[in-house]
């Protein structure tokens, strides 16, 4: 994978010794990638054992000017700035999941935020298990962020949050998507996010690696991941019901083809919640294309 190394703002230089990588893919970045980056910094942890990735994929210009000139404000946070070419965020957070140098890792996108005591309790966190925070969402359009919604993730970590014991099933959001989680590197082992899917990369990955998950550890309530929705999103955008139904073909032959590979260590409800929900999303995208077509004619 060809990529630049814009800038090292290591200090000192040859650090390594970081406990934690954070890894934020960014694709035209503007002021939310600098709200995201002020988040990190009040982190309740010595921000010195944070490693930030900030990999700037596609579009390099002015873009890779603006981030430098803002990065080279934050004196104390310690950044390695790339840029890659290939644009797409699946590009991006493997490269960062390639350079990264930290036992653990945190995928962050570039428009979210996260609460000041995000980063905690890792140092908990055994080799075969995950961290799961707390997750909100707010509306892009709403000045006063602390305006926060409830989603699915939500609902899963309060559903488990008391519960005694881990169940693949019962935790099965929590495998939607890699943010909202802190995973040790030995987990991700030689994993990808796959290139050939602009929907359903996430839970793919994170069906990918659960084979070596034996527990999911939940943070504290205050550990918040902070979604801001935006209508622009790449999961938003309108496309044609063909177009998901191939998305979710080629979705449903690789959970597949990766849960029969290794069918023993793989958990066969959990592979089954992610053909179900493949199927389901599916459905109802052809059910809403059903309903604008009718009210079109109407």
């Amino acid at each position: 994978m060809k990529y630049q190394l814009v800038g090292n703002f290591i200090r000192p230089k040859n650090y390594t010794f970081f406990e934690i990588t954070v890894i934020i893919p960014t694709y035209r970045p503007g002021k939310f990638l600098f709200e995201c980056l002020a988040s990190i910094s009040k982190q309740t942890i010595d921000i010195q054992n944070i490693e930030v990735l900030i990999i700037l994929n596609g579009d390099k210009y002015p873009y890779i000017n603006i981030v430098t000139e803002y990065i080279q404000q934050l004196p104390l946070m310690n950044i390695k700035f790339y840029y890659i070419e290939s644009k797409g965020v699946s590009n991006a957070r493997n490269l960062g999941m390639e350079v990264a140098t930290a036992e653990f890792i945190a995928f962050i996108d570039d428009d979210d935020l996260i609460s000041e005591s995000y980063l905690e309790g890792f140092h908990d966190v055994r080799k075969d298990e995950f961290m799961a925070t707390n997750l909100k969402s707010f509306d892009e359009e709403e000045e006063n962020k602390k305006k926060l919604k409830s989603d699915y993730i939500t609902h899963c970590y309060k559903k488990n949050y008391f519960s005694p014991h881990f169940n693949f099933f019962k935790c099965r959001q929590f495998f939607s998507n890699p943010v909202g989680k802190i995973i040790p590197k030995n987990l991700i082992e030689n994993k990808k996010f796959d290139l050939e899917l602009e929907n359903g990369e996430d839970s793919l990955f994170m069906f990918s690696i659960s084979n070596r998950v034996k527990n999911i550890k939940l943070s504290a309530p205050d550990a918040c991941y902070l979604r801001r929705i935006r209508k622009d999103s790449v999961s938003r955008k309108e496309r044609e019901f063909s177009y998901h139904f191939v998305n979710a073909w080629k979705l449903i032959c690789k959970y597949s083809e990766v849960f029969f590979k290794n069918r023993k260590n793989y958990s066969t409800a959990l592979y089954l919640s992610r053909i179900a929900a493949t199927i389901i999303k599916l459905t109802r995208q052809l059910a809403g294309k059903f309903i604008e077509t009718t009210t079109r004619s109407m």
